[in-house]
């Protein structure tokens, strides 16, 4: 099963479908699915499924003002974002590969994604060192990419989105790294909105939004970055929850690195329908 979610370019938001297959009907948008199975190692229970039910709830939004969480359109020289695509999403709902698309526009020539307000290094970034606080608003924010129109993957950090598989530890909370001996188990995605993984409390409806919707000023005008020629471009938690690396990790976690080292594996891939050709960045 498929969540696809398309936005109009003058809505602020609108609601997601679940689908076979999703199909791009709007030039604002984007998808949660299931990725293909590790082909080595040992795989965590059901890392390969999904968890979207047929009756989920969700919305994509357009979000115009800090702190910045989603896919975000940006300038390359700028770092804040011009604005994002989010997705709210009904309890229980979790993913391993999300895509969204946009159109060229002249206002942005680069994307990132971006976790909300620091701190940074948490459950929905799989405390990733890349991902650092914006200058001017502190979102914690991923390196920028260059972007020119078309669809970006994203497996694992999906903003907002909990993986299929979650690491509870012994208090309950929601923890980034698995220590067997520490009590940590293997869960599916939270029943209730996952502040951990920053998700709106309202659950699957769109927040409170102080703006319209993206509206491009054009979709035929590229901006200055050029997709054909790929580069590497410089750059809530809830209460009483677990949310980070603890300190005094045992050898354990070595031992089962293996087991979930790859389901924090970020890979992106940038598409760029231009003669049917695959643009991979990153």
């Amino acid at each position: 099963m498929i969540l696809c979610c398309n936005l109009p370019e003058t809505a602020a938001s609108a609601s997601c479908q679940t689908e076979t297959a999703c199909t791009q009907s709007a030039p604002f948008g984007a998808s949660l699915s299931d990725t293909p199975p590790p082909s080595t190692g040992v795989e965590p229970p059901d890392f390969e499924d999904a968890s979207i039910p047929a009756s989920a709830t969700a919305s994509v939004y357009w979000q115009s003002s800090p702190p910045w969480s989603g896919f975000c359109l940006t300038e390359d020289d700028a770092g804040e974002p011009i604005g994002c695509l989010g997705i709210s999403l009904s309890p229980g709902i979790g993913a391993d590969l999300a895509q969204y698309w946009a159109p060229p526009d002249p206002r942005w020539n680069a994307y990132r994604f971006c976790y909300g307000a620091a701190p940074c290094q948490e459950p929905n970034d799989l405390d990733d060192l890349s991902v650092m606080p914006t200058l001017t608003t502190a979102s914690c924010c991923g390196p920028i990419e260059p972007f020119s129109g078309g669809t970006i993957e994203i497996e694992q950090e999906i903003p907002g989105v909990p993986p299929p598989v979650v690491i509870y530890g012994p208090d309950g909370g929601i923890v980034v790294y698995f220590e067997d001996d520490g009590g940590d188990t293997f869960g599916g995605p939270p029943d209730t909105c996952a502040a951990a993984y920053h998700e709106p409390p309202n659950c699957g409806q769109p927040p409170a939004l102080d703006g319209g919707g993206p509206s491009p000023s054009s979709t035929d005008q590229v901006a200055t970055s050029d997709a054909s020629s790929p580069s590497a471009i410089d750059a809530d938690t809830a209460p009483g929850c677990s949310v980070g690396p603890r300190s005094g990790r045992s050898g354990s976690l070595v031992a089962v690195a293996s087991i979930v080292g790859l389901m924090f594996a970020r890979r992106r891939r940038a598409s760029r329908r231009a003669g049917r050709r695959l643009i991979l960045i990153g």
